[in-house]
């Protein structure tokens, strides 16, 4: 018998290579003969390797059943994947088929029938739908629609490689992916960055900045999709972000459901198996006793992916799957805020609530989590509540009784020590100091090569003893301050800036010290915004460049102090800079103060972009009459096409002067 790439031997010989493990041939043999008819001819390895395919691959340019294989996609446990034409409809669809050898065992058989018939049951526009599926001659294949774009795997490394070179917009859909993203950046150009963009069909742009949104909204429509199969009785057991495929149109499709549990008909795996990716499954399906898993367990795993969008890293890691799942077990994942400190507070307890170790705690439902998802994105309350100190340690308690005994012991010692060590030092000292100084540094987007003279500054402001000596020292840290604003010493000003901010943090001197420092600095800072907005409108460099001295100002908008924050805030926006946009947004979003949000909706005003209207919307809701004025003032100017739908709550506003207002914009466009 000829060795081609047909024969048993030949088979067998790939599949050792896959496989890493010697088969005995007599054996194979027996349990796979040579395949019958005309279906010898589609198996071919072509120029790929054979450890590009699972036992073997279709022929490009063959036609299977009606089915002419164009090029293969991508292949998984369960088979290869291609991309075909349907000829007789003349439509593109993913040919789903399964390793040759695989058609041999009937569980295989039985699970992916069963697959087909799960998902062809669900109909809905967020899931991949299922146009054929036939076992006939040792071939099995699923017909699928076809959905060309990138899975948000490839979605999540986009963002990635653009973070690690400084890029700031991703184009993630749309009919040119590969396109230079500069020209979406220019002028008052950043379409598709907002949830709702009537442009979105001409592409998507994460905002690095601000991915929230749309994050936000890509999950709640896979939690719309995992709804409807959860509706019909369909679990999905392999939610991760490679299943999860963003069309060039936009739209979100759940797929492979090769892992699926259908509620009616039972597993498509054996009960007790280990099924799913690592890092997505929920603790029920990582845990080595038989745990009933059900749609909280999708839930999981959908919040999972939703961690990764927003912080670019998964909640658990590890080289072994052994320590990826002893962690989904016993650890608590790292608050998204912590590795990315954008996070909004309440896209955070989303996410934290989605991944909740005990079930009971999670979203009961994917319409709860997609509803809390779309409260976030209108501006609205959201129904979750983060978890309080007392709960996270009771829980840690009940997850780690062993420890409990020594471990209380063991915690009366340290508190008793801090307290002593409170006592004689005041209520922080210089390593807490240093910790707030470098997220101050890092919040100014200051060089690295600041950092050790800012440390070096503030050991000095620590070092003094008496109240007299730190009287010395700040006022002659002050001094210097205004020198380097004097001399527009840009990089030095921030760092002493910074300093001064960490050391005003202490508790360890009265009140009167604290005012009298913190009215100096302000003062420094409103000079300092005020000669930056000079500088960039002249377009004069000063040893810094634009980008640069636009951070410092974005910075800003982070301060304590209304004035800093208004003088900031009123600078980026009449530089009207595309860059600054979302650091504003960014800024009104996550701010509560209600001096410092009526300050930065003034800098939204005087930028006038139409991104900005729906959190001025939002901001008609404010508990403060001002910021409600400051938003209708701001919206009044804007002019969206809606504006008088927008404005509607305000009709019934308690305070006159805003209702006196409010029936002048409308008594202006001959509504009065």
């Amino acid at each position: 018998m000829p060795d081609d790439d047909t024969t048993p031997r030949k088979i067998l010989k790939d599949a050792t290579r896959v496989l890493g493990e010697r088969l005995d041939s007599a054996e194979f043999e027996r349990e796979y003969p040579p395949l019958s008819g005309d279906r010898t001819e589609y198996l071919h390895a072509g120029d790929q390797s054979s450890s590009d395919l699972p036992l073997g691959g279709l022929r490009v340019g063959v036609v299977v059943d009606g089915y002419r294989i164009k090029r293969q996609i991508g292949r998984g446990g369960m088979g290869v994947v291609y991309e075909a034409e349907q000829v007789n409809l003349g439509r593109t669809v993913a040919l789903k088929v399964m390793p040759p050898g695989a058609v041999r065992n009937e569980r295989s058989v039985d699970r992916f029938r069963r697959e087909a018939t799960a998902v062809a049951r669900l109909s809905h526009p967020r899931i991949v739908a299922v146009h054929g599926f036939n076992i006939s001659d040792g071939l099995a294949y699923i017909a699928m629609e076809f959905v060309q774009g990138l899975d948000l795997a490839e979605v999540i490394d986009r963002l990635r490689t653009a973070r690690t070179h400084g890029r700031r917009f991703v184009r993630i859909s749309g009919p040119e992916l590969e396109k230079d993203i500069t020209e979406w950046a220019q002028g008052r150009k950043l379409i598709g960055t907002v949830p709702g963009d009537p442009r979105l069909r001409d592409g998507i742009v994460i905002d690095l900045r601000n991915p929230f949104p749309m994050a936000a909204a890509l999950v709640a429509d896979a939690a719309d999709a995992l709804r409807h199969a959860h509706a019909h009785g369909v679990i999905h057991r392999d939610i991760k972000p490679s299943n999860l495929i963003l069309s060039r149109e936009g739209r979100l499709k759940l797929s492979d459901f090769g892992l699926a549990k259908d509620t009616d008909a039972g597993s498509l795996t054996e009960s007790g198996d280990f099924v799913g990716s690592p890092a997505y499954v929920s603790p029920e399906q990582a845990s080595p006793r038989r745990v009933r898993v059900d749609e909280r367990s999708d839930i999981y795993s959908l919040g999972v992916t939703l961690y990764e969008l927003v912080t670019l890293h998964q909640p658990f890691g590890g080289k072994h799957v052994a320590v990826i799942l002893r962690q989904i077990l016993t650890k608590d994942p790292p608050p998204p805020s912590k590795l990315n400190p954008r996070v909004p507070r309440d896209l955070e307890t989303i996410v934290l609530k989605a991944i909740e170790k005990d079930p009971d705690r999670r979203y009961a439902s994917a319409e709860e989590l997609g509803e809390d998802l779309r409260r976030f994105l209108n501006f609205e309350p959201i129904r979750a509540r983060p978890l309080g100190a007392a709960s996270r340690t009771l829980r840690q308690i009940r997850r780690h009784r062993m420890g409990v005994a020594v471990g209380t012991l063991l915690i009366a010692v340290l508190v008793l020590s801090a307290l002593l060590a409170m006592v004689q030092s005041g209520a922080s000292g210089p390593g807490e100091d240093q910790r707030r100084l470098e997220q101050a540094l890092l919040a100014r987007g200051l060089p690295a090569a600041q950092h050790e003279r800012a440390l070096r500054w503030l050991a000095q402001l620590s070092a003094a003893e008496s109240a007299g000596d730190r009287r010395d020292q700040l006022d002659a840290a002050l001094a210097d301050a205004q020198a380097a604003l004097t001399a527009s010493r840009v990089p030095e000003l921030v760092a002493r800036l910074a300093v001064l901010d960490a050391f005003a943090a202490r508790g360890s001197w009265d009140e009167q010290q604290r005012a009298l420092l913190a009215a100096s600095t302000v003062g420094i800072k409103v000079e300092f915004a005020q000669r930056l907005w000079a500088e960039l409108a002249a377009n004069a460099s000063g040893g810094f460049d634009r980008r640069q001295k636009l951070s410092v100002l974005e910075g800003l908008l982070q301060d304590p102090d209304w004035l800093v924050v208004e003088n900031a805030a009123t600078a980026l926006g009449s530089l009207s800079d595309s860059s600054s946009l979302g650091a504003l947004l960014d800024a009104l979003g996550q701010e509560v103060d209600a001096a410092r949000r009526r300050a930065l909706i003034g800098g939204l005003r005087r930028y006038g972009h139409p991104d900005s209207v729906a959190l001025l919307s939002e901001a008609l809701h404010d508990e403060s009459p001002a910021v409600r004025m400051a938003a209708l003032e701001a919206l009044d100017e804007l002019d969206p096409n809606d504006l008088l739908q927008r404005l509607a709550p305000l009709a019934r506003d308690k305070a006159t002067w805003i209702r006196h207002r409010y029936d002048a914009v409308l008594a202006r466009r001959g509504r009065r």
